[in-house]
Formats: structure tokens, C-alpha cells, sequence
């Protein structure tokens, strides 16, 4: 028996229009989904983003009692690991069950409490974009093409929040978009617009990273705001997929300068479960690991 960990991200979902104006959500947002995706038939369950083929559908557990939302990866075949079998070796690329199967990739998307919070993992190494789960929830919940776009807004820590509205300044912003990923038309500030206005021009297989920094100048106390906003934009806006910034901060009467990675710092916790040697783990582990690591964050928020 081994213990595996993986990381738990937290999101709450977010409509707005083609002008990046926040719309109403339902307080029963996921209850709706799940119960649209269920009413689905299997070839509106299939979506592709970037190449690769999602196949998502709603799941009723019975222990724990949990309902959430499996989106899967479909590996395609040219893309299949090998296989090895103790005492053979190496065996070749690894076959489905059956002819025409893929493997999938999971990740669950699991809503809790009152709120319209979700809990996001993939049990598996790598997982999958968080544009992904975006596009395949959008498409399946019809909201593509409507004027009207989902977004998964991460929740953040309270304490990077509190930093970022303290700062006096930054001295040096860093942002990378990752590929084909669209951004918000009403974006605030020169340096936002300019990073838009480069995704825009930009081939969608490949990511997008500005840097703005003084070297080694001071710069100016209106240049240090801006890139102050520029971080806070990038914090609050949900479509980097990294970003660092250097934050000053007044410590002990002094003004100090930290770095901070605003994607890592946005909250995250750990779910563990225990996985029988040479087996797969279970719905029911990896949905209690999940449980665990939500009663964590509730706890603490």
C-alpha cells in the first residue's frame, strides 16, 4: 500500500459577456449543470480542445454520496505509453480492452457546500488544463457560441490578497498566457491591453510571456503603481497561467521587496489517498482525499 498526493485547486465559476461584464449565476449553479450534462447525449458529451478530444459526464457515487463531474482526457493512440509485464519487460505500446477504446485521463470537478465553490484534481501525474475543463463545461453546458462565456475563477488566499492592496508598488511584473487562451476585451491599463493585444496576434499553439521590469533603475513612483495594477489584474482575472511578481511592502517601518508566484500563491491543498500496489486507486480514495483537503480549506476560510 502507498500513499499518493495530489494537488486540489479551488474555483468558483464565473459568466460574463463579450465585454468582460460579470452576469448573474444561479446559486444552484452546479446542480444545473450536472442535471443539463446528464440530459446529454454521448456525442454532445465529445469536445475538442487543441487536438485533443474531452469526454466529461456526470457521476452519482454512492460512498461517499458525493456527486461531481468526471472530464477525461482522451489519449490518443499515437500518444499511448508502453506497457511492461515482470519477467517479459517491455511489451510495446499499451492496448485498450478492446479495439477502439482510449484511455482517459480523469479529472473531477466537485462542487461542495452552499456555495457555488468547486473542487478541482486529476488523480493522475500530469492533468489537465484548467482551459480545458473551461471549454469542454462551456460546450456541453451550451454556452458556446451565445455572447456569454464560463470561466473558472481560482479563490485566493486572503493574505496575498491583503499584500497585493497594501503595496506601495511593484518594481517588476512577469505573466505568461498559455496557448489559445482567450482574454477579457475590457482588460484596465496599457500594460493589459498590450499583453491582449499580443495574444491576439499570436499563433494559438503558442504561449504568450511578457516581462516589465526597471533593471537595475528605481523607476518612478507612477511606473511602480502600474505594475502594481498590472499584478492585481493578473491575480483577480483567472487567465494567466503564470505569473511573478516583485511587491514591495513595508515591513518594520521599511519598504522591503518581495517576489511572489501570484498563481501558486492562489489556494491549493493536498489530497492523500492510499493506493494497493499495482492497482489503480478507487473512486471512493480519491473522492475522500478530495473531502479531506475541501474540510481543510473550510476550515481555514
Amino acid at each position: 500500500m502507498s500513499q499518493v498526493s495530489k494537488m486540489v485547486r479551488f474555483y468558483e465559476p464565473l459568466i460574463r459577456n463579450q465585454q468582460g461584464q460579470r452576469q448573474t449565476i444561479s446559486g444552484e449553479f452546479w446542480k444545473e449543470a450536472r442535471k443539463d450534462i446528464n440530459d446529454l447525449a454521448e456525442a454532445d458529451r465529445n469536445h475538442t480542445y487543441r487536438g485533443v478530444r474531452y469526454y466529461g459526464e456526470n457521476r452519482d457515487p454512492v460512498s461517499p454520496a458525493t456527486p461531481y463531474i468526471y472530464v477525461g482526457r482522451l489519449r490518443p493512440a499515437a500518444d499511448h505509453p508502453d506497457g511492461f509485464r515482470p519477467g517479459s519487460g517491455i511489451l510495446g505500446p499499451l492496448q485498450p480492452a478492446q479495439v477502439g477504446d482510449l484511455i482517459s485521463e480523469p479529472t473531477l470537478v466537485l462542487p461542495f457546500g452552499t456555495t457555488n465553490y468547486v473542487a478541482v484534481m486529476s488523480p493522475v501525474t500530469g492533468g489537465t488544463r484548467i482551459q480545458a475543463i473551461e471549454y469542454w463545461l462551456n460546450m456541453a453546458l451550451g454556452f458556446f457560441p451565445t455572447d456569454n462565456t464560463l470561466t473558472l475563477a481560482p479563490l485566493f488566499d486572503k493574505k496575498m490578497t491583503d499584500k497585493l492592496a497594501n503595496s506601495t508598488g511593484a518594481t517588476r511584473v512577469q505573466v505568461r498566457v498559455a496557448p489559445g487562451r482567450d482574454l477579457p476585451e475590457n482588460l484596465p491599463g496599457r500594460l493589459m491591453r498590450a499583453v491582449r493585444a499580443s495574444s491576439q496576434v499570436t499563433p494559438s499553439d503558442l504561449s504568450v510571456e511578457m516581462t516589465w521590469s526597471f533593471g537595475h533603475a528605481s523607476g518612478s513612483q507612477p511606473s511602480r503603481v502600474e505594475l502594481l495594477e498590472a499584478a492585481r489584474e493578473i491575480w483577480t482575472g483567472g487567465w494567466a497561467e503564470s505569473a511573478e511578481v516583485n511587491l514591495e511592502v513595508q515591513r518594520d517601518d521599511k519598504i522591503k521587496t518581495e517576489i511572489h508566484q501570484l498563481i501558486n500563491d492562489r489556494l491549493t491543498y493536498t489530497a492523500k489517498f492510499d493506493v494497493p500496489e499495482g492497482q489503480s486507486p478507487t473512486e471512493q480514495s480519491v473522492l475522500k482525499g478530495m473531502q479531506d483537503a475541501i474540510k481543510q480549506f473550510r476550515g481555514e476560510h
